[in-house]
């Protein structure tokens, strides 16, 4: 009688192998989830950033903030819309807001103490009215003087994508690993 040949693999061989890949893409799917959104978040925060140096440089030469994209020296191919009710803010509505397909940027400039801001946050999945925060105050306020001429991650906590009992630090406490801050109207404050 001949010898039987074994050159397949038994059945077993193939769930434990199965059983591994499984385990590996469960740990490499949410890490490669997180990177993409970091990255996102990266050239959110670099927008900003860029809106943030013509806003200051606008100010120097006119003594008064913009109150449009048009009057800053920005080349940024996003629609831009006036008055601009805001997509995560209540009744906020912006001065002006750049559109882009996931985000928007947008210019408040008044209200309550001289405040100017921009914020620049997501408008769709998982992290919606999340982002960042950069505070022009003018006030002499000295509970809010360490927010002024500074750049936060922010969470609004008013019409959130998940709800409105909504965990707050999913993204800037767990993505982008900052520390929560403070809170006012109705956003977290992470320190950057």
């Amino acid at each position: 009688m001949r010898g039987v040949s074994s050159t397949g693999f038994t059945l077993m061989e193939m769930l434990v192998v199965i059983l591994i890949i499984g385990i590996l893409a469960s740990i490499a799917i949410p890490q490669y989830q997180k990177a993409v959104t970091k990255s996102r978040a990266a050239n959110l925060q670099t927008m900003l950033a860029e809106v943030v140096r013509a806003a200051n440089a606008y100010h120097l030469q006119y003594r008064k903030w913009p109150t449009t994209f048009d009057q800053l020296d920005l080349h940024f191919s996003m629609p831009q819309l006036g008055s601009w009710k805001a997509a995560c803010g209540r009744d906020l509505v912006a001065g002006a807001t750049l559109k882009g397909k996931d985000f928007e940027i947008s210019l408040y400039n008044g209200g309550v103490g001289k405040r100017y801001r921009v914020f620049a946050y997501f408008t769709t999945g998982k992290y919606k009215c999340r982002g960042f925060i950069h505070s022009f105050d003018e006030n002499d306020d000295r509970v809010n003087a360490r927010y002024n001429h500074k750049t936060f991650c922010a969470e609004s906590y008013y019409n959130l994508a998940c709800g409105t009992d909504c965990e707050n630090g999913i993204f800037c406490k767990n993505v982008m690993g900052k520390k929560k801050d403070s809170y006012f109207a109705t956003i977290y404050r992470y320190t950057m």
